[in-house]
């Protein structure tokens, strides 16, 4: 089940933002198998152990397959202080949004 995002202004605001990091959180092998262009790759399973390099990646929007595990990536990132962030939702669908901003 794919997730769209909650707050579309507050996502096309962070994208619109030069320095806006785009972290997909899936798998290495997922990861490679296509993302978003100029992505960072930080798998969920790292994201704690991660904390300190992801906070210096804010502003971000961070992105999965369905939205699912981006929301939780984003939920834990929030409760760690992280401001400038959004849940892009699956990584086709920010696709979408990032060529409709184009």
């Amino acid at each position: 089940m794919l997730v769209k995002p909650k707050n579309m202004d507050k996502l096309k605001s962070l994208l619109s933002m030069s320095d806006t990091n785009l972290i997909d959180v899936r798998t290495v092998e997922e990861f490679q198998s296509g993302s978003v262009a100029n992505a960072i790759n930080i798998p969920m399973s790292e994201v704690t152990s991660r904390i300190e390099e992801l906070k210096s990646l804010e502003p971000m929007v961070v992105f999965c397959k369905s939205g699912n595990r981006s929301g939780q990536v984003e939920a834990y990132l929030k409760q760690q202080g992280v401001q400038q962030i959004a849940n892009g939702g699956g990584w086709l669908e920010l696709n979408g949004v990032l060529a409709d901003l184009s």
